[in-house]
């Protein structure tokens, strides 16, 4: 199992976090998806089968504003 972890900004509500976790749950091998709101931010963590890049999440993202970046330290 491989976790990654991120940042999504651009959140404004539950509704920006219900609809960030669909989308990231449909890219393929992906098991889990939990966001948690902070502010205008989500802390992000993923488990999947195999590694999944923030380019690949970005990807999944596209047609939405959220940005992706890499989790705080």
């Amino acid at each position: 199992m491989h976790t990654t972890k991120f940042l999504l900004s651009k959140i404004n509500c539950e509704a920006c976090i219900k609809v960030s976790e669909g989308i990231i749950s449909d890219i393929p091998g992906v098991t889990k998806v939990q966001l948690k709101q902070n502010g205008r931010e989500a802390d992000g963590e993923l488990e999947a089968d195999r590694e999944v890049s923030l380019e690949e999440i970005s990807k999944a993202l596209s047609e939405t504003h959220y940005q992706v970046h890499e989790a705080r330290s």
